[in-house]
């Protein structure tokens, strides 16, 4: 989901407004996080560079934090600026197909040629309602043991935790 709707559930939920200031203090903490940890995925780099496919990434977060992750992990030349897709494009966020639909729309490629690589399963469920192949992958530091079966519930064809074999899970599904 994107920030804005996080927000709101979070105010929805707690039954008061956040602080004016909520968004900018937890803005810098991640800005710090990210700096001082945020890496690219061992293989990513290797499989990107295999692949000979239009790709782009279509994140529910903001346009700014996907340059600047991608920036810090060392990505972002391997996508471009036009390639780059935010929630914030489009009316409702994952598990909503709109984001994937959008970005397939973009790139001129018909859903059901398209491949999502997805670590969350509202991502999941977004592409595969989008009528597109969804692949999980397990393998960040964010993934606890049972994430891969998460995925697959929801839907993934296939679920990966190591992105050395992302483009062998590929050629078996296309």
């Amino acid at each position: 989901m994107s920030d804005a709707e996080m927000l709101a559930i979070i105010e929805r939920e707690w039954g008061r407004a956040l602080p004016l200031s909520y968004t900018e203090r937890v803005g810098v903490m991640i800005e710090y996080g990210f700096c001082q940890s945020l890496a690219a995925i061992e293989g990513v780099t290797e499989a990107l560079d295999a692949l000979r496919l239009p790709i782009c990434v279509a994140s529910s977060s903001a346009a700014e934090q996907i340059r600047r992750k991608l920036e810090l992990a060392g990505l972002l030349d391997r996508f471009g600026q036009n390639n780059l897709f935010s929630a914030a494009l489009v009316a409702r966020g994952k598990p909503a197909p709109d984001l994937f639909l959008y970005a397939a729309q973009r790139l001129g490629a018909p859903p059901g040629r398209c491949l999502v690589i997805e670590d969350s399963p509202a991502g999941i469920e977004a592409a595969c309602a989008a009528g597109m192949i969804a692949i999980g992958f397990c393998g960040g530091s964010h993934c606890g043991p049972e994430h891969g079966s998460r995925l697959q519930a929801r839907g993934a064809a296939l679920v990966i935790a190591d992105m050395h074999k992302l483009v062998g899970a590929m050629s078996n599904l296309l």
